[in-house]
């Protein structure tokens, strides 16, 4: 790992970011080297009441200070609600996940299985009768602000460290999603999901309620929570490829409002993977997608053209480490035993104060962890590919603010 490190640095000093990372304006000074302003995002899906759960003392060891369920909280498929009530229970007694509760500020959304039908959306009958097992679960109050409509969307603001300003945009999958065909074609292991670009994914209620909290200028980071995969476009499930013109909406919102300060996590699809895409603003917009926490799934790989690092069917969490001191962030996907699969290190754009005016200042600089050669069954795309150069780490460059 220090030598991958050491790589990325001198990389990026021979492609002209000394500047960025070690000359005037850095954000790490000799007092700061020493110091530990981390703010930890622990993250997780797909965690099946009936089977073990090994992954809750790894976590615990990472101490995060929030941790985000993504959907499949349980495995519910049921319309009666003494049972849901049943199956959350038994996750929520379990010792590991009782710490963390104790210990981190616990948030989620919920996904198809906790939802209460397999691929389920608006035709679900007890969406209503569900929504309130999910706030049980959650511990949420009377006076949560999802009471005050349809769907379980909501967002939470905090400030954590030295006033460094996080939002978390947890969005509903389930309450107002479409219907879509679904085709079995011969020769073909599974049937595929149809397209629709005119569908609904999260409503016009819910997209209301989006646009103005991916205002940039309110935040210094958000972690947007979706159940299904935002950019991972080419397999035949659930994803938000499945309604192309919700998903641009969300892309294209995201690049107009805080390119650079926005990052997703996903659940659902029993692997672990991380997605990069290019926004027009010269920063990029991250997918990492974590699953699952204690049901595997069987597929080795899958095709997907945006995914950096390696693909995994192993038991996994994820962690989001922010450094704003550095102006730095991690997100990352772990095994059991903590060992980290895939990695991606990007730049925070910190406001600070500056001879009395608020200004940016931005640590440029990726560097991927997991691309090349692998054993152990999991794959990976080829290295890479940005400004003409094939590399095993990568630039993310600044937005255009």
């Amino acid at each position: 790992m220090n030598k991958i490190w050491f790589e990325w640095v001198r990389w990026g000093v021979v492609n002209g970011l000394a500047m960025a990372l070690l000359g005037a304006g850095s954000l790490v000074s000799a007092d700061e080297q020493g110091s530990d302003d981390s703010i930890r995002i622990a993250f997780g899906s797909c965690n099946h009441q009936d089977l073990p759960q090994p992954l809750w003392d790894d976590i615990l060891l990472q101490e995060p200070q929030f941790w985000v369920w993504l959907g499949d909280n349980i495995y519910g498929d049921t319309e009666d609600m003494s049972v849901m009530r049943e199956k959350y229970e038994r996750n929520k007694a379990q010792p590991g996940y009782q710490a963390l509760r104790q210990r981190a500020e616990v948030l989620g959304t919920w996904d198809d299985h906790d939802y209460g039908l397999n691929d389920g959306g608006r035709e679900y009958a007890m969406k209503e009768a569900s929504k309130l097992e999910f706030a049980r679960f959650l511990d949420l109050p009377e006076t949560h602000e999802i009471f005050t409509r349809e769907g379980i969307y909501h967002h939470v603001d905090r400030v954590v460290g030295d006033g460094f300003r996080l939002r978390f945009i947890l969005l509903d999958t389930r309450t107002f999603r479409g219907p879509l065909e679904r085709i079995q074609r011969e020769g073909e292991p599974f049937a595929v999901y149809q397209p629709d670009p005119e569908g609904s994914l999260l409503g016009e209620a819910q997209w209301k309620w989006l646009q103005p909290l991916l205002n940039g200028d309110e935040f210094d980071f958000c972690i947007i929570g979706s159940s299904i995969q935002l950019l991972s476009a080419e397999h035949a499930f659930e994803k938000w490829a499945n309604f192309p013109g919700e998903r641009q909406r969300l892309i294209d919102w995201i690049d107009a409002n805080c390119p650079g300060k926005a990052l997703v996590i996903s659940g659902d699809r029993h692997h672990s993977e991380l997605s990069l895409l290019e926004l027009s603003h010269g920063s990029q917009l991250i997918d990492a997608t974590s699953s699952a926490l204690n049901r595997p799934g069987g597929l080795k790989d899958e095709p997907n053209a945006l995914r950096v690092g390696v693909f995994s069917g192993a038991i996994n969490y994820g962690l989001i480490t922010l450094r704003p001191s550095e102006g730095v962030g991690t997100v990352q996907i772990l095994l059991e035993g903590s060992e980290p699969i895939s990695e991606l290190q990007f730049p925070l754009y910190v406001q600070t104060l500056d001879a009395g005016k608020r200004v940016r200042r931005v640590a440029s600089g990726v560097h991927v962890n997991g691309c090349g050669h692998h054993s152990g069954g999991v794959r990976c795309n080829p290295c890479l590919r940005m400004n003409g150069k094939t590399s095993s780490t990568a630039s993310l460059r600044s937005p255009s603010w």
